[in-house]
């Protein structure tokens, strides 16, 4: 994957999880297997209660297969590469 390039990959659920910052926003990091590595993929809300933080991490079950599309991007924070407002759907659940 390059930088700017649209892609869908085809991944794995391998974990989840999410913090609340002191600016009351809540970030989510998906992380995402496949067999060329693992990706993360950020995502932010305002702050949220922990039923409604439940819910969002519901949306991706652990070792769930999932294909995710959008646009590759430099994650500021870590440098690595990540999906910029990707979509996604649930292909199975294991």
């Amino acid at each position: 994957m390059n930088e700017n390039d649209e892609v869908t990959i085809f991944a794995t659920v391998k974990s989840v999880s999410a913090f609340n910052t002191k600016k009351n926003l809540t970030v989510m990091n998906v992380t995402l297997k496949d067999s060329t590595g693992l990706i993360t993929i950020t995502y932010f809300y305002a702050k949220v209660n922990r039923y409604r933080l439940e819910s969002y991490k519901k949306q991706f079950p652990q070792g769930a297969s999932l294909m995710m599309s959008g646009k590759v991007k430099r994650d500021t924070y870590t440098g690595l590469l990540t999906l910029d407002n990707p979509s996604h759907q649930i292909i199975s659940t294991d």
